[in-house]
This record gives C-alpha cells, structure tokens and sequence, in this order.
C-alpha cells in the first residue's frame, strides 16, 4: 500500500460547529467517481463560461476526459488535491457516503470549520515555537547578516513605488 493509498483510506471525525460528529470514511470507489465527476463538471463550467458554446464545451470536456485527465490519479485530479479547496471538497465527499442523508451544505460548513480550527492550533503552536526559540532573533537592520546569511537591502538600494524609467524620461 502506498503513503497516499494510506492516507486515503483514514477515516477520521470531524465536529461541526454545534458539536455534531460527522465520520469521514475511506477514500471508496464511489468517493473516487464523485471526484472525478465532480473534475469534470468544473471543468465544462469553466469551459462554457470561457466559450459559451454548450455543445462545443461539451466536446471539449468529452475529449479531455477521454484522455484520461479526470481520472482518479491523473495530473488535474493529484494538483487539485494538493489545493486547501481540493482537500476541503474531497473530505466533503468522504463525509458524504457515511452520512448521505445531511445535506451538502451542513457537510461544508463541518469541514470548513474542522479546517479553521486546525488552521487556528497550527498557527498557535507555530507562534509558541518561535517564541521559544533560542535561535531566533530579531530582523537584521539594514546592511546587516540575518541568521540565514543573507544580507537585508540598505533603504537607498531597495526598489521604490515610482513608475519604471521609460526611454521619453531618460532622455
């Protein structure tokens, strides 16, 4: 089994703002089609709003997908993934087949919130870290070597807000 199959396949709780506790299931084969349908929807969207020309988005999508751009493991579907709204909407679905009778938009709102929390725990400790490190030091003034062993820009060399020089001002 892979790292990511692994990954995949935890289940996990996740608490909705009222306390409510949702089950995220395996990544199922049938979580695995709504994402890749869900792929696919997103892009005829895009593709339509970009031509309007349903018939030709249609086409479009159908030649992409035949390609195999939608699928589970392609490229698309692994880069969409790797974003904050590809995992939120890939927990919703895994939310979803354990609890198909809540509706999409409590589901969301759960994850939304599980997220946020996270988020909130992360920075705190990541605050905490910094704040305890030996190491750390203040921002270098100008000239100076930070700890990193680059050199911070003296105020006359960093760039200013001016409009770029063109060839009719330079001459």
């Amino acid at each position: 089994m892979t790292e990511l199959q692994a990954i995949l396949d935890l289940e996990a709780d996740v608490v909705t703002e009222d306390g409510r506790t949702l089950r995220m299931g395996p990544t199922s084969l049938e979580v695995i089609a709504a994402w890749e349908s869900m792929l696919a929807a997103d892009s005829y969207r895009f593709t339509f709003a970009a031509c309007g020309d349903a018939s030709g988005a249609r086409q479009a999508v159908a030649a992409v997908a035949a390609l195999g751009e939608f699928n589970f493991d392609s490229t698309t579907s692994v880069l969409r993934m790797n974003t904050p709204e590809g995992r939120k909407k890939l927990a919703c679905l895994r939310i979803k087949q354990n609890h198909p009778d809540i509706p999409d938009k409590i589901i969301a709102d759960a994850v939304q919130y599980q997220w946020e929390k996270v988020a909130s725990i992360l920075a705190n400790e990541e605050a905490t870290l910094e704040a305890h490190d030996p190491n750390a030091s203040a921002p270098a003034k100008a000239g100076e070597t930070k700890s990193s062993g680059e050199q911070s820009l003296p105020e006359s060399a960093k760039p200013t807000t001016s409009s770029p020089a063109t060839p009719e001002s330079n001459g």
